[in-house]
């Protein structure tokens, strides 16, 4: 066999093979979804109750938060995701809610994916309250049944 002819015939071969081994780590559009276990943030569950509390401050946390009737005198509240019941509550005329953590991942993913207006930049927004408001996230979750609700 001549010296051209088989140069020819190893880049040929050699193409085959780089085309078979590159060809399966392509990501190709009938791909299925791509499987993250464990990549969902765990929520805490409910760890502060209070029933007709009048709370006041500079910054209140929402997060594991239950509250029924209570009258919330703060002008900044902050979320971060986790689980809150407020039911019935009055908020100052005034105040904002601060997003942190998977809330403000919530926040940018929906205005990204244009659920939101690509204007609603800040992560602090204002809070325009009615006479009374009533909030629950991760519904359903009740308190244990030997709970006291605070005064």
């Amino acid at each position: 066999m001549n010296k051209p002819l088989i140069a020819i015939c190893s880049f040929i071969f050699g193409a085959c093979c780089s085309f078979l081994a590159f060809s399966s780590s392509r990501a190709d559009a009938g791909q299925a979804p791509i499987s993250m276990p464990d990549a969902e943030p765990q929520v805490q569950p409910i760890r502060t109750f209070g029933n007709g509390s009048t709370l006041s401050g500079s910054v209140q946390q929402l997060d594991s938060f239950d509250c029924n009737r209570c009258i919330i005198n703060v002008p900044l509240l902050t979320y971060g995701g986790g689980a809150v019941n407020l039911a019935n509550c009055k908020l100052p005329p005034k105040s904002s809610i601060q997003l942190k953590g998977a809330a403000l991942n919530t926040f940018n993913v929906l205005r990204s994916l244009g659920y939101l207006s690509p204007e609603a930049k800040i992560p602090t927004l204002d809070i325009r309250s009615p006479e009374s408001v009533t909030l629950k996230a991760l519904d359903g979750l009740k308190p244990p049944s030997n709970h006291q609700p605070t005064p």
